[in-house]
């Protein structure tokens, strides 16, 4: 069993708004086949349907929002929790950040990337 860190745990949210062309059900198929993580489609009742996936062995849960301005109307929302020693946690946020600008971000063919307010 992971030990929580001296420092407590780290909490943060963080995302990135966007532009694409596809429809949130091609970006589901991209996801599935292009990652490792098990997508799903899930409900809210603030932001309407979003896409949601574990991102192991970050700890980490992903969504992607649509519905959002004109210019960017889709978000990716990264909420990480970690009870890791802080060197390590904020070393693998820092991975996971750069995996989803360099690897999720052109699998949903996304434009216009920006950091933005998280939904959640």
């Amino acid at each position: 069993m992971t030990q929580p860190s001296p420092a407590g745990p780290i909490r943060t949210r963080l995302a990135f708004a966007f532009s694409s062309g596809l429809t949130p059900a091609e970006m589901l198929a991209r996801l599935r086949a292009g990652t490792p993580w098990s997508w799903s489609v899930g409900d809210s009742h603030w932001y309407g349907d979003y896409l949601a996936a574990k991102a192991a062995p970050h700890d980490a849960v992903l969504r992607i929002y649509s519905g959002g301005s004109a210019d960017r109307p889709h978000a990716l929302n990264i909420r990480y929790h970690s009870e890791r020693p802080p060197e390590a946690a904020s070393a693998d946020l820092a991975a996971l950040q750069a995996r989803v600008l360099e690897e999720i971000m052109p699998l949903l063919d996304a434009r216009d990337v920006t950091p933005a307010e998280p939904h959640d």
